[in-house]
């Protein structure tokens, strides 16, 4: 009798085990599928936007605001929300910075997050964190100007747009103009000469510094994201200065 005691409890401890279980998996399945739910909800609101987007990288890039570009740090150190999160973004996707008060490790830090704030996406590189924190209440936009998938987490470069400032007055500034009757993409002939100019520049310089690799993976991202092709030539030769390259075509 006690064995056969000792045997119904086993199997009551064991249906009640098996009952938390289904309990559990019950949730994990419930919890993943809001996450698919938002991730598709996120994933139309960045579709129905891109060309508006896009639109707003062309007006910033042909304004007479200031600007630095820099990488994105510490996405790989972020948590699987943050990255799962960053790969639904794109080039020209806006962003925002805000000052890490109180870090340890830099006075001047700032991050990096998706504009709604869904995702901390990292720090501005430390080379760059001075310069965008002298200017942060200044900063008009903030966009990406070149997104690469990586093993882990996407590399991000992006660019901050700021009002100038001379002797403690901003100075008035103006956004480009895009002309309506061309492809969203081409729409301003003066973006993509200007880009085209930089890069062959850059080209015949012997030595880069880190903020002309990244204004040329900028610019060239940009080009490429938008049909504007480049000759052979040209790109061996940025692969052979480290740029990556997500196209091919005749420039």
């Amino acid at each position: 009798m006690l064995f056969i005691g000792f045997a119904l409890i086993g199997f009551h401890n064991a249906e009640k085990e098996k009952q938390k279980e289904a309990e559990r998996q019950a949730r994990r399945e419930e919890i993943r599928k809001k996450l698919d739910e938002e991730r598709q909800a996120i994933q139309k609101e960045l579709e129905e936007t891109r060309l508006r987007d896009m639109e707003n990288m062309v007006l910033y890039e042909n304004s007479t605001l200031g600007r630095y570009t820099f990488n994105v740090k510490g996405l790989t150190h972020r948590s699987q929300t943050n990255q799962e999160g960053a790969k639904l973004l794109r080039t020209c996707c806006p962003l925002r910075l805000q000052h890490d008060e109180g870090n340890e490790y830099d006075t001047f830090a700032m991050r990096v997050y998706s504009v709604t704030g869904d995702f901390f996406l990292g720090y501005v590189e430390r080379s760059k964190s001075m310069a965008l924190w002298s200017v942060k209440d200044n900063i008009k936009a903030c966009m990406i100007s070149s997104y690469f998938n990586g093993d882990i987490a996407p590399y991000i470069t992006a660019t901050a747009y700021f009002q100038k400032e001379k002797d403690g007055v901003l100075q008035p500034y103006t956004l480009g103009a895009k002309k309506v009757d061309m492809p969203l993409e081409i729409n301003s002939d003066n973006t993509v000469q200007t880009y085209r100019s930089y890069i062959s520049k850059a080209l015949k310089k012997e030595d880069w510094n880190e903020r002309t690799f990244n204004e040329v993976q900028a610019r060239a991202d940009f080009l490429l994201s938008n049909g504007i092709k480049m000759s052979e030539r040209v790109k061996e030769e940025l692969r052979a200065r480290g740029v990556r390259l997500k196209e091919t075509g005749e420039f």
